[in-house]
């Protein structure tokens, strides 16, 4: 066998003794120590949407596997989005195999990714993972993938005066009514609103309600789930925020209830209270 073979076959086993495999959701980001095309630092071609705010990866080195420091940078489009790796401990796991009766264990750690978008756009980013095999030496893996942020009114997400509903706000557009056209009588002492979203639309952060009167004499505050800052997705229960009215006089006062949700327009809406008495 020729120096030239030997070497060849060197590196060829060298290559293969890396196993290192990584997952999003149910796609093959690397296997067996190789990056699938798709996610490969000249094609980036996955892409995830604009409605989708973090993203998780599952990462398991084989034994003998030693994973350095993490590194996550943006290549195209930074000030599109400021993306932040979150990452977890290292889990130990187990894979049953019912019909052959016994346990495989296997180690692997979750990758959080916030995205962080500052505006509408597209931003490509590399995640950079250190590899080191006993007796095969190290070597570098680059996993890179694109991220759509957006602007304007934010599709999907609701609000309502019942769970669920929309008849406030859809799609993130303020129903012509909730524009200073609805009016509480002064019987009425609080008004509850349910945020919500629709399915396939994500998830979305939300800063806490910014609630104004326009008269001194109608005092609001606000309570509930989403009273405080929050996100929400079409797996949560509806977030329940409650507009308390105190009236100190007699009058009439548009309630205004505004909740940013960056990168997109802000929600708003607003009504009409009575009050009657002093309270």
């Amino acid at each position: 066998m020729s120096l030239l073979t030997l070497l060849l076959l060197f590196c060829f086993l060298s290559l293969s003794a890396f196993a290192l495999d990584m997952q999003f959701v149910d796609q093959d980001v690397i296997v067996n120590g190789v990056v699938s095309d798709s996610w490969s630092p000249s094609s980036h071609s996955h892409l995830v949407d604009e409605f989708e705010r973090t993203s998780y990866f599952w990462l398991e080195p084989s034994e003998g596997e030693t994973i350095g420091e993490l590194q996550l940078y943006v290549t195209s489009g930074k000030d599109v989005s400021s993306p932040e790796l979150l990452t977890g401990p290292l889990w130990d796991f187990y894979d049953y195999y019912e019909y052959y009766e016994y346990y495989e264990q296997s180690f692997g750690t979750e990758l959080e990714v916030v995205y962080h978008c500052q505006r509408q756009g597209v931003v490509t980013m590399t995640l950079s993972i250190p590899l080191t095999t006993e007796g095969s030496g190290s070597k570098r893996l680059d996993v890179s993938w694109e991220k759509s942020c957006g602007s304007g009114v934010r599709f999907g997400l609701q609000v309502g005066t019942v769970e669920l509903g929309n008849d406030v706000i859809e799609d993130g557009e303020t129903r012509p009514e909730w524009s200073s056209g609805e009016s509480v009588p002064a019987a009425v002492t609080l008004s509850t609103f349910y945020l919500s979203m629709e399915e396939g639309f994500g998830t979305q952060t939300y800063t806490p309600p910014q609630v104004t009167s326009s008269n001194p004499h109608v005092i609001v505050h606000s309570r509930g789930y989403a009273s405080i800052a929050n996100s929400i997705s079409e797996e949560d229960h509806a977030h329940a925020l409650t507009i308390v009215y105190e009236c100190v006089g007699t009058g009439r006062g548009i309630i205004t209830v505004r909740i940013d949700i960056p990168p997109y327009s802000p929600l708003t809406w607003s009504w009409e209270k009575v009050c009657s008495q002093t309270v």
